[in-house]
């Protein structure tokens, strides 16, 4: 199955427009089926923007949006509660410079319009399995946009997370660890009885939550990989630890879940 976030998604719902024969389901997570302009109308910003890129690349900033803040805060986050998923992202941006993003450009604004518009046509085309994730506290994209998507694709199911924020796969346990859930117990898993999940919060609270879905076909370096990549970036004892016994769990298929 496919799982997109935000543009992502976006592109995720055009390509099972295109080949519904490739996945079984798909996860969307706060998709961009329509962008939200903020201050300016709908008309006026796809005008504005139309003039923009025909005139030019588009590779200026829009109104309002420049380089990466390495300085912006927590506090002033539209997309996740977790302090702690929040400043890791920071950590790896420190650390691989070229993950960096800064704002939209005008040619994103141009391509995300005309995507919207399009996927608002598509949904009732769409049959391929479909959890969509729609968050309450929404500051990116348009939730009316997701609503006719959804309605209209006969395969979709909405799922609304009262308070959560954009990234929900990034937000706080409480808010992530149902949508991990969902996702694991509703997507059609063509092997389901060699699915292995593990989610674990340490302090009992919202740092160092730690998930991987494995099946006995993939690799285990990959994820021996993914683990090693989220201990060395200063996580405590007691989280080495657990992340030393899931993959001692997943290898041997002694996990007890």
């Amino acid at each position: 199955f496919v799982v997109g976030h935000s543009m992502g998604a976006s592109v995720a719902a055009l390509y099972l427009w295109q080949h519904p024969e490739v996945f079984d389901g798909a996860v969307f997570s706060s998709p961009m089926f329509g962008v939200d302009t903020g201050a300016f109308p709908l008309a006026v910003a796809q005008t504005l923007a139309t003039g923009v890129c025909s005139a030019s690349a588009g590779a200026a900033y829009t109104v309002g949006h420049g380089d990466y803040d390495p300085d912006h805060a927590f506090e002033d986050s539209q997309v996740t509660q977790s302090q702690v998923r929040f400043d890791l992202k920071k950590q790896l941006y420190e650390q691989y410079p070229e993950l960096r993003v800064g704002g939209a450009s005008w040619s994103w604004v141009c391509e995300s319009m005309w995507a919207a518009e399009v996927l608002q046509r598509l949904g009732r085309h769409t049959p391929t399995r479909t959890l969509m994730f729609q968050v309450g506290d929404e500051q990116i994209v348009l939730p009316e946009a997701q609503d006719a998507w959804c309605d209209d694709a006969p395969g979709c199911q909405k799922v609304f997370v009262d308070g959560a924020r954009h990234e929900i796969l990034s937000e706080a346990d409480a808010y992530r660890n149902r949508a991990l859930a969902l996702m694991i117990q509703t997507m059609p898993f063509a092997h389901a009885e060699k699915l292995r999940f593990a989610s674990f919060a340490p302090s009992g609270g919202n740092q160092y939550t730690l998930a991987a879905a494995y099946t006995l076909e993939t690799p285990f370096s990959s994820w021996r990989r993914l683990f090693m990549t989220l201990t060395d970036l200063g996580a405590p004892q007691q989280v080495r630890k657990y992340v030393a016994m899931v993959r001692n769990g997943l290898v041997t298929g002694s996990l007890d879940l």
